[in-house]
């Protein structure tokens, strides 16, 4: 019944059973079998086309559409997450179904809800989404003034943590050697070291202070000889 190379192309294999159902394995191409399992019929009938489809797959394509439409509109808005666990991938099944499931109950029981909106569905999750958490939000602001008060510390704890991307810009200098504003540009002499009036980076040959780096420029006695 499953697929297999050696299986001819548009042929079918049937199994009955004692308890009245039979199952069918088309093959529409190589390598590939479409597997039904039926309780009404109960032969090997096949359709006289070129497709040669067994009667119990033209049956399901004839009348079964709704599970098609139903797969499309889940797909539509969904609550799905990517993830490799299969019991959580049926879960969110489950939940999109049930979600579509409560907007059929609801429109039949409320006809003229939304009549003549394009959007009835989204504005139905919408209205979902907010009831299913309401009892929980009125849950969290009924905390202990305690247990408030300690959510607020770990919110303003870490929206007080600096980032290394804001740091001040003038440490970000300090870090980064850059060329000295004194050497000729041939020389291309770089320091990690700056003037501490203007800013502007030294090095060690042009800074005129051993405590206080200070460019030639900021000295107020002018430029120092170089040693």
């Amino acid at each position: 019944m499953l697929p297999a190379a050696d299986r001819k192309v548009k042929s079918s294999v049937f199994v009955f059973s004692a308890d009245g159902a039979t199952m069918v394995s088309y093959v529409p191409k190589r390598r590939k079998a479409v597997v039904l399992l039926s309780t009404q019929h109960r032969d090997d009938t096949v359709m006289p086309d070129d497709s040669r489809k067994p009667e119990i797959i033209h049956y399901y394509n004839r009348t079964k559409c709704g599970v098609d439409v139903l797969d499309q509109l889940v797909r539509t808005y969904s609550c799905k997450r990517a993830t490799r666990r299969w019991t959580v991938s049926f879960f969110f099944n489950l939940l999109d179904i049930a979600a579509y499931n409560a907007l059929v109950v609801w429109i039949t029981s409320n006809p003229s809800w939304q009549r003549g909106k394009s959007d009835v569905r989204r504005r139905f999750l919408r209205e979902l989404g907010i009831q299913l958490v309401t009892g929980h939000a009125t849950a969290r602001s009924s905390l202990p003034q305690g247990k408030r008060r300690r959510i607020q510390d770990c919110a303003r704890q870490s929206s007080t943590i600096t980032s290394p991307a804001t740091r001040d810009t003038s440490q970000v200098r300090q870090d980064r050697r850059r060329r000295c504003s004194v050497c000729p540009q041939h020389s291309d002499r770089k320091s990690d070291k700056q003037c501490s009036s203007c800013g502007t980076p030294v090095c060690k040959q042009h800074s005129t202070s051993i405590n206080v780096i200070a460019c030639p420029s900021c000295t107020p006695s002018g430029p120092s000889e170089s040693t």
